[in-house]
Formats: C-alpha cells, structure tokens, sequence
C-alpha cells in the first residue's frame, strides 16, 4: 500500500516510465519461461544489470559446479546445483580426479599429462613444414570416419534454428542447447560408425565422452580452450586405443583442422562466448592449438614471415593451406579495431624472429597456460584410456 503511494505521488512522465519499464521486465519474464519449456533452464542473464559467473571458475569453458548468477529486481539467486556433464552420467564415461590444487601434482607427473603433451608435440613435428593439403594426403579409415561424423554433426546446426528475442540473452543463442543436446543424444551412433560394432563399449563411452564434449558448453553457451583440449584428448585415445597409430599424425593435424572450422562456425552461428577469455591479453579468445601446429607449418618457410600476419594479402592467399595465418583471419573476421590493441599477445609474438621460436614458446604458454593450470584442468575427466595414474 505504501509503495502504491508513492508510484502514484510521482510525476506523470515519471509514472509511465516506471510502468515501461514493468512491462519490459514481464515481456522478458514471460520469453524466459517459453524458452525454458523449449530447451530447460536457460541461466541466462536477463538485463545488463545481471552479473556473469566469476571467471576465475571457468577458463576452459568445461562444464562446472557453483556457478552463481545475481537476479535483478531482487528475484531470487539461483545456483546450478550440479556439473552439466555429470548429469545422468553412464558408469562407463570418464570421471573427475582433479577436485584441488592439492591434486595438481598427481596431475603433472601422470601418464595421461606426458601423453598429452608428447602428443602435442608428435602432431607438431608432423606438420613440420607441411601445408594442409600435403597434410590430407595421408588417409586412414577410421579418421575418414571422424570427417563424415563432423559433416553430420555441422549439419545438426541446420535441425536448431536460432531463437529471435532480443531481450531474452546478451551473450550466446539458447538454439546452442538443442543443438549440443541432438548431438550428445546421437554419439552412440556417431561412436559406432567411427570405432565399429566390435568396439568395446568402455572405449565407446570414454572417447565419445571426449568427443561430445568438445564442441562447447550448452550450459554457459561457450567455448574455450577446454573443449578443444578434449577434442585433443579424443585424438589421442583414438591412437591408445589401437584404432589408429602416431604414424597416422599428419592426418590428425588435418583432422583437427577440420574440427576448428567446425567450432568457428558454431561460434558464429549461435554467439557463443569466449570462456573465461583473458581479453586483450590472452592469445586467442577461443583457442590455443591451431597457433602451435600452424607455426610449426610455417617453418623456414621461403617467404613467409612471422611479420606477415600483419598483410592481408599474405593472410588471403595462404590462410587456407595454413592454420596460424587461418587464425589470424579469422580474429580480423569477429574483431574490429587496431590489432595490437585487441590481440596484443599475438601481435608482440609477431616480432619473434623466427618461425621456430615462435611453435617453441607457444608449446611451453600451453603448459603454463593450460595444462599446469587448475582453473583449466579441474574439470577434466579420467577413464580406462586416459588414467589419472
């Protein structure tokens, strides 16, 4: 009754501002519930006065627990109760190992982390000097395999228009959540085709937990260099697995490749957001990989310079045989402005003399970076392939 009295004491321009301003919020109250009956719990943020989730939480862009977000006009703080991908989990998938800081060590003198970056650096001497087509020369049924599953799952973005509202999100298009949810529900089938009917199932569930995983978090609508590192994961299980061998590296640099263009298409399409980007100071708001395997593309080559990222024509001409110079278009494509000012990393890194030093320094960032990293890490998952041991 007192509120009543004092809307009704204000001005009349000021009274039917107010009441806009009601009818704007029920509109998007009113979006919100539709959309949550649609795709479920949107967690999005309603108004430009709503707070995103602590960063510091979620730089890989991996799935996470706690994420808090602050309602406006003092409705109710919801928290997510429960990791997305522990939801429903089969016993079979991989599981988390890495709950502290106090895990870390373990972590770093595992197989699973020498495996990693011994695989890192195996992909990186096999695009030695190579361009991506001499790369996609090698061939091998399983990875042809892979190529036909990624053509069906960028076709799943045909089955998941995006959803036209202006005022229900700011940061990514909730169609992202149909789409991740279409294609978590086929990967039994996609992981048939690619591993065959005599596959175990442990290796079924594990890589395409990996797999599925990897193309961004339906949650958050985000993407980051988690994901791609489980795509790397994905990789490197399909060779401990017995399904292909490291002699079959150039091919999976090639592959690789072919999943990046994947996600810069979902990125996109559906809006997603960096996940815990450093901004201005990190390399990439999206990715890591593509740099190390690219400059190690670029070595010694004729005319090619560190310093012709820089030259459109160069980037033009070149940018679809070699993934850094890909890269850097595609950063020009999403980003308006001065270089230097939004990729300042990547333009300092453009001074190095060489393109050697350049795939060197970039491997030791990514273990300082991402692997030696618990925000990156804590979130990633062990099974019978990738052991925690």
């Amino acid at each position: 009754e007192t509120q009543e009295l004092v809307v009704t004491s204000l001005p009349e321009h000021m009274r039917s501002s107010k009441e806009a301003q009601k009818e704007k919020l029920m509109q998007i109250l009113r979006e919100k519930e539709e959309a949550n009956k649609k795709y479920g719990n949107t967690n999005i943020p309603l108004t430009s006065t709503t707070t995103r989730p602590n960063t510091h939480t979620t730089r890989t862009g991996i799935p996470q627990e706690g994420v808090m977000t602050k309602a406006p006009f003092g409705l109710k703080k919801t928290t997510t109760k429960k990791v997305e991908y522990e939801k429903n989990k089969h016993p079979l998938e991989p599981k988390r190992e890495i709950f502290g800081p106090e895990n870390m060590k373990k972590w770093k003198e595992s197989k699973s982390y020498k495996f990693i970056m011994s695989f890192i650096e195996r992909l990186s001497e096999a695009a030695l000097q190579k361009t991506l087509t001499e790369l996609k020369q090698q061939t091998h049924p399983v990875i042809d395999r892979v190529y036909e599953v990624l053509d069906k799952i960028e076709k799943v973005i045909d089955e998941c228009p995006l959803v036209e509202s202006k005022s229900l999100f700011r940061y990514g298009n909730i169609a992202f959540r149909d789409f991740m949810k279409k294609v978590g529900e086929r990967m039994p089938d996609y992981m048939t085709t690619i591993l065959g009917k005599d596959s175990t199932k442990e290796h079924q569930y594990e890589i395409g937990w990996y797999f599925k995983h990897a193309f961004g978090n339906a949650t958050r609508i985000d993407y980051g260099t988690g994901h791609e590192l489980l795509f790397l994961s994905m990789e490197g299980c399909l060779a401990l697995g017995g399904y292909v061998t490291i002699n079959e590296a150039p091919a999976l640099v090639a592959l690789f490749d072919r999943y990046i263009q994947l996600t810069r298409k979902l990125q996109t399409h559906y809006k997603l957001e960096p996940a815990g980007s450093h901004g201005v100071w990190g390399l990439d708001d999206f990715c890591f990989l593509p740099y190390i395997f690219g400059a190690a593309q670029l070595v010694n080559h004729p005319s090619i310079t560190t310093g012709d990222i820089h030259n459109a024509g160069v980037r033009h001409q070149h940018q679809s045989e070699y993934m850094y110079l890909a890269s850097i278009d595609y950063i020009h494509q999403v980003k308006r402005g001065p270089f230097g000012e939004h990729s300042s990393l990547l333009n300092d890194i453009s001074a190095v003399p060489t393109w050697k030093k350049t795939n060197r320094g970039l491997i030791r960032m990514y273990v300082d970076e991402v692997m030696d990293k618990h925000v990156v890490v804590q979130h990633f998952c062990f099974g019978t392939l990738l052991r925690f041991a």
